[in-house]
C-alpha cells in the first residue's frame, strides 16, 4: 500500500489481533466474527496484540513503509484481549 502513496499520505487502517483471527472464543469476539463473515470479508492475517499492542502495530506499520501516528483500539473495555484497533498510518 505504501507504494502506491505519496510522501505524506494518511491512510486509515483497521487490524484485528491473532487471538481473534484465530477464533477466540468470547461472545464479543464471536458476533465480530459473524459480522466479519456475512459483510464478506474473510479473516486472514492477525497481529499479536497479548502484549505491547501499539508496539506490534508500529513494528508492522514500519515494515510497510509506514508510520503510526495515531491509534485506536477496542475491545479492552470488554475484559478481554484487544481484539481490533484502527490506525491512522502515514507514510514515511
Amino acid at each position: 500500500m505504501a507504494g502506491l502513496c505519496a510522501d505524506g499520505s494518511v491512510i486509515a487502517q483497521d487490524f484485528y489481533s491473532q487471538a481473534f483471527s484465530l477464533g477466540a472464543n468470547s461472545m464479543a469476539v464471536k458476533s465480530r466474527r459473524n459480522l466479519t463473515g456475512k459483510t464478506g470479508e474473510p479473516l486472514k492475517f492477525g497481529i499479536d496484540m497479548s502484549h505491547d499492542r501499539r508496539a506490534a502495530i508500529e513494528s508492522f506499520l514500519k515494515e510497510c513503509g509506514l508510520k503510526l501516528p495515531e491509534y485506536i483500539q477496542f475491545g479492552e473495555k470488554l475484559g478481554i484481549e484487544p481484539f481490533y484497533c484502527i490506525v491512522e498510518a502515514e507514510k514515511i
